[in-house]
């Protein structure tokens, strides 16, 4: 966020979401691997119908929560009504309540905090909070990001970390 802030970019725009949400659903089920890509890409392209034709096409413990998922978006507010959905399972209930004390913390920030809890990114690494900034006079994200762990483990040791990005050409033609 201060490195938009120094580009003089304002207001932003941060969509949060969590794919600890997903993935804890996803431990609940007995799922193949190509279901598991393709419940994903179902999610990636935001399809209630394709999604509705998946629940009827396989037996989900939680198929009520997966399509609560798709549809828990808005501002920050729709975090109370995950937490009722979510009740019974811990880790997204954890999920979510760190997603409560971002929002809360961003509140002070120059910054309008959107929920997108079906936002899973096309990296399948992410294993928490994903962001995305994004201001108005824009055609796309400028900044990008989220939580990881283990990723470094192919590199000798597994650590948790946080990571974004920037379009940096797409930003300096912008500008």
């Amino acid at each position: 966020l201060e490195s938009l802030k120094l580009l003089s970019i304002s207001p932003i725009v941060l969509s949060l979401g969590n794919v600890a949400i997903f993935n804890a659903l996803i431990a609940q089920e007995d799922l193949l691997g190509e279901q598991v890509t393709k419940l994903r890409q179902i999610f990636a392209r935001r399809s209630t119908p394709d999604l509705a034709e998946f629940i009827v096409s396989v037996t989900l413990n939680n198929a009520d929560m997966f399509s609560a998922l798709m549809k828990l978006e808005g501002d920050a507010s729709i975090l109370d009504k995950a937490l009722g959905v979510f009740s019974d399972l811990p880790e997204a209930k954890s999920a979510i309540e760190d997603l409560i004390k971002i929002s809360t913390q961003l509140n002070t920030a120059d910054v309008e905090v959107m929920i997108d809890l079906a936002e899973l990114k096309a990296y399948e690494y992410h294993t928490g909070v994903v962001f995305s900034a994004y201001n108005e006079d824009y055609s796309k994200a400028l900044a990008q990001g989220g939580r990881y762990n283990g990723l470094s483990a192919s590199f000798g040791k597994a650590r948790a970390a946080t990571g974004f990005s920037f379009d940096l050409k797409f930003l300096s033609q912008a500008q």
